[in-house]
C-alpha cells in the first residue's frame, strides 16, 4: 500500500477499527453460543443463527 496514498495513520487508524469488529463478534460467539452448530441442514443452521442472533441484539439493546 504506497503511503501517499495511504497514510500509517489511516491504516493504523482502520486496523483498530477492524480490531474492535473482530472482538466484538468473538463476544457475540460465545455470549450467543454460535461457536458450533448442532444443527446439520443449512436450512436449520441458518434458523438457529437467525434465532441466536436476534436474542443477542434484544440482550444489547435492553442492556444499554
Amino acid at each position: 500500500m504506497p503511503s501517499n496514498i495511504f497514510p500509517p495513520v489511516d491504516v493504523l487508524t482502520l486496523y483498530r477499527f477492524r480490531w474492535q469488529l473482530e472482538l466484538a463478534f468473538k463476544r457475540m460467539k460465545s455470549l450467543t453460543g454460535l461457536d458450533a452448530l448442532a444443527a446439520k441442514k443449512p436450512e436449520l443452521a441458518r434458523a438457529r443463527i437467525y434465532a441466536r442472533l436476534i436474542i443477542f441484539l434484544i440482550a444489547e439493546r435492553s442492556a444499554g
